[in-house]
């Protein structure tokens, strides 16, 4: 975990918190070992959370991920598409009671 101050004068700072992981599949034409048909990939998660001081209990967060097709498959959409070889970005507010 990194930290960051980005706002001094008013205590805010920042935390950024990377990932990366590899997942092994078995092969996309094996339907019983692999019965959703995921190739293998790579995945990166890189999430920012945003510390306000006057904002004690809101945790405002920034998560970008991208997940990548390792490995030899056919040249087919049904295999990657909405499965890996994609980008994602979501700004979560997180409060805490």
């Amino acid at each position: 975990m990194y930290s960051v101050d980005i706002l001094r004068d008013h205590g805010s700072t920042s935390q950024t918190i990377l990932s990366i992981g590899h997942q092994w599949k078995p092969s996309v034409l094996d339907t019983e070992a692999n019965i959703y048909a995921v190739p293998d990939y790579t995945q990166i998660n890189l999430d920012l959370f945003f510390l306000v001081k006057q904002l004690k209990n809101l945790k405002p967060e920034l998560l970008f991920v991208t997940k990548f097709a390792n490995g030899d498959f056919p040249n087919n959409p049904n295999f990657y598409l909405n499965k890996t070889d994609l980008f994602h970005v979501d700004f979560i507010l997180n409060y805490n009671f």
